[in-house]
């Protein structure tokens, strides 16, 4: 079996595997990362902007935690996709959001685009060394490539982190911290 075989079947049971995961446990996790994040943000000397994703499905809802920046004074930015390439628009409770054309999720109706010091990645699953299994679309890959001086923060429910490396390609890129409900790796 070749790679892009293995990380497709490495998506479909992470899917399974988070879809059998309670509601009640996900939402006790997910305030736990949501503190160890902000923790997180405390310790960093650079981070005035942060970027997060628009949460859908049975994805780890940061929809929440867009507000308790907001709250806390912190500049916040939401990814938007036009062909292959994502930029970031800031984001207010005010924003308007509006369903892609091409892919299942909501973005800002913006198109000013600003550059993100710190980026929570949505993922699958992760491992705890930072490889990480997207959607197979390779959008953050791409931006994240591009934009390589951007810290680089995945959230994973600790139930389902992988205890074994993440296959990955070349155009891969590693997180710098994974955070679940229990540790910071």
């Amino acid at each position: 079996m070749g790679i892009v075989e293995l990380k497709d079947q490495l998506r479909m049971q992470a899917k399974k595997n988070r879809a059998t995961l309670s509601c009640a446990y996900k939402i006790d996790a997910q305030q736990l990362i949501y503190a160890k994040f902000i923790d997180y943000l405390s310790n960093l000397s650079h981070h005035s902007r942060v970027g997060l994703y628009w949460s859908n499905d049975d994805e780890l809802d940061v929809r929440p935690l867009l507000e308790i920046l907001y709250k806390q004074n912190r500049s916040v930015s939401l990814p938007r996709v036009k062909g292959s390439r994502m930029f970031f628009v800031d984001w207010t409770p005010a924003t308007e959001m509006v369903e892609n054309s091409f892919l299942p999720f909501s973005e800002p109706n913006s198109d000013v685009e600003v550059q993100p010091d710190l980026i929570v990645v949505p993922l699958l699953i992760c491992d705890k060394l930072g490889h990480r299994l997207g959607y197979g679309k390779g959008h953050y890959d791409r931006y994240l490539s591009e934009n390589s001086k951007v810290i680089k923060v995945g959230f994973c429910y600790g139930k389902i982190i992988s205890a074994d490396k993440i296959p990955q390609e070349d155009h891969d890129v590693k997180l710098d911290a994974v955070i679940t409900e229990n540790q910071i790796y």
